[in-house]
């Protein structure tokens, strides 16, 4: 079942979904936004000015080894803030999911289009977002580009 665009405009009270499964996810994803301001703000941000063939996002990190780890890892399981794992290379927009990255940071934003194609990034995101996660990994969790 895809949860993605509620049937009429999403955040207002009288926002109508496909169905009570979609109506309780996106309940949820308002609970935990409303507790992780940086999330919140990230997620605005993404839907205001990703593009169109926009899918998912990452977010990448430099780390003191001066290589750049990327969040999720494309290569392996990753764990989601819902305590489930993926093999998806990318948080989701529509419906949108939550970072899981090592802790609260600056991070890189890249844009990758559904079948893998980094996008390129809007200039809002230039400077990188700052990102307090609700829930942690380890760095070693991402993968080093």
């Amino acid at each position: 079942m895809y949860c993605g665009k509620p049937l009429r405009l999403s955040m207002q009270s009288g926002a109508l979904f496909d169905s009570d499964r979609c109506r309780s996810a996106n309940f949820r994803l308002e609970g935990a936004l409303a507790q992780l301001p940086s999330v919140r703000e990230l997620r605005s941000l993404l839907l205001e000015h990703a593009p169109q063939d926009a899918h998912g996002y990452r977010l990448a990190l430099i780390r003191p080894d001066r290589c750049v780890w990327y969040y999720p890892s494309s290569q392996r399981l990753t764990r989601r803030w819902n305590g489930t794992l993926s093999r998806r290379p990318c948080f989701r927009l529509m419906p949108f999911e939550l970072p899981v990255v090592p802790g609260p940071e600056i991070y890189g934003v890249q844009l990758v289009t559904r079948a893998g194609e980094v996008l390129e990034t809007p200039e809002v995101f230039y400077g990188g977002v700052f990102v307090k996660p609700g829930q942690e990994v380890s760095p070693d969790h991402g993968e080093c580009a």
